[in-house]
């Protein structure tokens, strides 16, 4: 991990820690939580469950963060995560997420560098609900957005939704209950 590459391993005195056993799903796709993981040792596979199908669509490794989008945007769980060995992980809470990020926003820069890279994925997504409106599939890409297949949940309409590839308003989310 970069971050924490530069210097900054300072932060993982405050983190808690969790031992999860090679196999097990430590993240359910669609589960909402206010932490995320950093994974110290052992690896694992991102799964996005779509249409009934499994899809593995990434692994992640020592000093990947997992489930941060989360943390981010308040939305739901995007893909499954299991763990392919036995794996040390570090429980990275919202609230200390948001006041490191308060003092050092080289971290908020990083991590925000990490959701646009996955929002952006070519792989198969799950579908996100935006507001009145579930997003299914990229259908393009841009320099400045990305436009996503969906419909109107209300309307049972198909729309195109057009989100522009922005800097998340990370502070001004409402904090979430366990």
């Amino acid at each position: 991990m970069r971050y924490l590459a530069n210097g900054k391993r300072a932060l993982l005195g405050k983190l808690s820690y969790k031992y999860v056993r090679a196999g097990e799903r430590f993240i359910t796709q669609g589960e909402i939580r206010d932490f995320a993981y950093i994974i110290a040792r052992g690896s694992g596979l991102v799964i996005v469950e779509k249409g009934g199908k499994l899809y593995p669509v990434g692994h992640r490794g020592r000093g990947d963060i997992v489930g941060v989008v989360q943390i981010l945007t308040g939305e739901p769980q995007h893909a499954h995560v299991e763990a392919e060995t036995d794996m040390e992980l570090w429980v990275l809470e919202r609230e200390q997420f948001l006041d490191i990020s308060q003092k050092d926003p080289e971290f908020l820069d990083f991590i925000t560098e990490i959701v646009a890279d996955r929002f952006d994925s070519k792989r198969p997504t799950a579908d996100r609900v935006i507001g009145k409106y579930i997003a299914t599939d990229i259908i393009g890409r841009g320099g400045y957005s990305i436009v996503y297949k969906g419909a109107h949940r209300a309307l049972n309409m198909p729309v195109a939704i057009k989100m522009m590839r922005h800097h998340l308003p990370l502070l001004h989310q409402p904090k979430m209950s366990k």
